[in-house]
């Protein structure tokens, strides 16, 4: 493999080295490509074809695919451009062009355009490739790692996916070129699906199959989130880290998109919450000691069938999207209507007065109600639209997992179902049936699987039932 590897590395290096102008006419960039002929290590320049060590410039443009997959241990990279999967038009040759990078450290930055395409995960354009595991990239965060960039697809014609790790990070920044020496500043863009099937290609590029996840357990920040843009599949994952966006969270876009019903409906801009020890922000004034005189937009855009919010909660329930109230500055509302809502609550405990906040968005500028609600577990609640304080909340939490005896739908049967039996408040108030229902379920969690809770002797529960029996015939005879 790593013989036919290298003689392709001399027969085609010619063909490698396009070039672009950029800046004057001295100033080339260079497609340079992973080999893997050494080792996998990222920095090092015999890994790579033609032989430019990473950071040796901020002109040449990075690729790996080819099926190879490249390891980033430590230090600090400067590039201009890095591309991970890619079977863009410069670099057509074999049939696999899946391609991955693993940090366990370090910093990397990128200072070319994300929006332009310098920095990418997941990017083909042709020839078109079906088989999923010869296509697409993946970006990996664990440990201390760190990338800046000036803005990102994921995911753009075909599959990309950033893993961002629990003490990783990531900041999209634009690179600042009006000061000297050029330095990142303000925060920059990241679009999570790019080029779908909805799609109006006029016949150029067929294939189109954009489906960009970004799964953040670690600290994400950007400006604007674009999801499934030219009608693609995007998802934000998040499990217990930091979302902070400077500006809106955008999921109804669809440039350039046919009318076709079925080909639109294969879209997808999805934002999944996993548990409640994350923060999601929307719209967070990113100097609010100087006021912006044009602000940007700062909303949740999301009145698309093909929007959707999942929440799972669990025993502390949910992470809520929070529209940031910003001093001196507009904060932004939530245009929810027609989107779709997933909920799985089966892990928290509530109680009658439970409530939990979705979305808390400015203060009347909640637009709209979601279009279908969709209980994925056994406990169900009411959605609730605060259009006067901008809040999506829920309460009214009910089990829908079949104990009888619990009464008070909290997910098991003890002795607090016993004392609402006992005050009238059962399914049939005061009843035999209620109570043998009681005794029969008594220790019982809803999922046993997530509880181990001793059964009660027979002779406590034939005390139980005789000293309530005689309460309840006494009753009778009044």
């Amino acid at each position: 493999m790593k013989t036919a590897r290298l003689s392709a590395k001399k027969m085609t290096r010619f063909t490698l080295i396009l070039a672009l102008s950029i800046v004057s006419q001295d100033c080339w960039a260079v497609f340079v490509y992973f080999d893997g002929s050494t080792n996998t290590d990222f920095n090092l320049a015999t890994n790579w074809t033609p032989e430019n060590a990473p950071g040796s410039n901020l002109v040449d443009i990075y690729g790996i695919d080819d099926g190879l997959s490249s390891t980033y241990s430590g230090g600090t990279t400067q590039v201009k451009g890095l591309r991970v999967g890619s079977a863009a038009k410069e670099h057509q040759f074999g049939d696999t062009h899946f391609g991955r990078l693993t940090m366990s450290g370090g910093t990397l930055e990128i200072t070319g355009s994300g929006a332009e395409g310098l920095f990418g995960i997941g990017r083909e354009r042709e020839p078109i490739i079906t088989d999923d595991a010869k296509k697409g990239g993946e970006l990996i965060m664990n440990g201390s790692s760190t990338i800046i960039a000036n803005g990102l697809i994921v995911g753009e014609r075909t599959k990309g996916l950033l893993s961002i790790g629990q003490n990783s990070i990531v900041e999209m920044r634009t690179w600042d070129t009006t000061v000297v020496p050029n330095q990142f500043g303000g925060t920059e863009d990241i679009r999570i699906g790019n080029y779908g099937p909805a799609y109006d290609d006029f016949g150029a590029e067929p294939g189109l199959d954009g489906r960009g996840l970004v799964d953040v357990h670690g600290s994400f920040m950007a400006k604007d989130m674009y999801f499934s843009e030219h009608g693609a599949q995007g998802e934000l994952r998040l499990s217990g880290g930091t979302v902070n966006l400077n500006g809106g969270l955008i999921m109804d876009l669809c440039d350039n998109c046919q009318s076709n019903p079925v080909l639109l409906a294969q879209r997808l801009a999805k934002v999944s919450i996993f548990g409640s020890s994350g923060t999601f922000n929307v719209g967070v004034d990113p100097d609010p000691l100087v006021v912006d005189p044009m602000p940007p937009l700062r909303d949740i855009l999301a009145a698309s069938p093909t929007a959707v919010f999942s929440f799972t909660a669990d025993s502390g329930g949910v992470t809520p999207i929070t529209l940031f109230q910003n001093a001196s500055e507009p904060s932004g509302g939530a245009e929810i209507q027609g989107a779709q809502l997933e909920l799985n609550l089966d892990a928290f405990p509530f109680t009658p007065t439970s409530k939990l906040t979705l979305i808390d968005a400015t203060a009347s500028l909640l637009l709209g109600q979601f279009g279908s609600v969709t209980f994925l577990g056994n406990t169900t609640a009411s959605v609730n639209y605060d259009f006067t304080n901008g809040d999506v909340f829920l309460n009214n939490f009910q089990s829908t997992g079949g104990l009888a005896g619990d009464f008070d739908n909290d997910g098991d049967v003890d002795g607090h179902d016993f004392l609402v039996w006992q005050r009238g408040n059962s399914t049939t108030p005061l009843s035999p049936t209620d109570l043998a229902a009681w005794q029969n379920d008594y220790g019982t969690p809803l999922n046993a699987t997530l509880a181990s809770v001793p059964e009660p002797s027979a002779g406590f529960l034939a005390m139980i039932a005789s000293g309530v029996m005689g309460w309840y015939s006494q009753r009778r005879k009044r």
